[in-house]
C-alpha cells in the first residue's frame, strides 16, 4: 500500500495554511524492477492543505485511506486514525485533491492509498517576555 505524508506547512500565526508555490504533480511510471511491473500506483495531480483550528495548540496526525476510482476521482474515504476536530479538516482537504488513476496493464483501475496529515500548531513570534 502506498502512503502519502502531508506536513502542514508553518504559517506563522494564521489559521490558514500557506499553499506551496512549487508543487509538482507526482505521476509515477511503471518500472520493470517493481514487484508488479504491469501495475502503476495512483498519481497526485494537485493537493490542498487542511486548515488549523484557531486557538489550538495541538499537534498530531490524521490518517485516511482513500479509494481512487478509475477516473481518478475520490470514491470513498475511511478514517484509519482520527484526531478530534482535525479529522473533519483533513477529510475536507482530501476531498479537494486530484488524482491520476492507478493502471494495470495500461488500463485505469480502482486503488487505495493512505494519506497521513501531520498537524503542528501555528508558529507565534517570540516577544521576549
Amino acid at each position: 500500500m502506498t502512503v502519502v505524508f502531508v506536513y502542514r506547512p508553518p504559517n506563522y500565526g494564521f489559521a490558514q495554511a500557506i499553499q506551496p508555490k512549487d508543487f509538482k504533480p507526482v505521476l509515477p511510471e511503471a518500472h520493470a524492477d517493481s514487484a508488479d511491473p504491469d501495475y502503476v500506483i495512483p498519481g497526485i495531480v494537485s493537493v490542498s492543505y487542511p486548515k488549523y483550528l484557531v486557538n489550538s495548540v495541538t499537534a498530531g496526525s490524521v490518517i485516511i485511506q482513500v479509494t481512487v476510482g478509475p477516473a481518478g476521482n475520490v470514491e470513498a474515504t475511511e478514517v484509519l486514525r482520527a484526531m478530534g476536530p482535525f479529522t473533519a479538516l483533513a477529510i475536507d482537504a482530501l476531498g479537494k485533491w486530484e488524482f491520476q488513476a492507478a493502471t494495470l496493464r495500461g488500463r485505469p483501475v480502482r486503488s487505495k492509498l493512505a494519506v497521513a496529515f501531520l498537524f503542528q500548531p501555528p508558529h507565534t513570534p517570540y516577544d521576549g517576555n
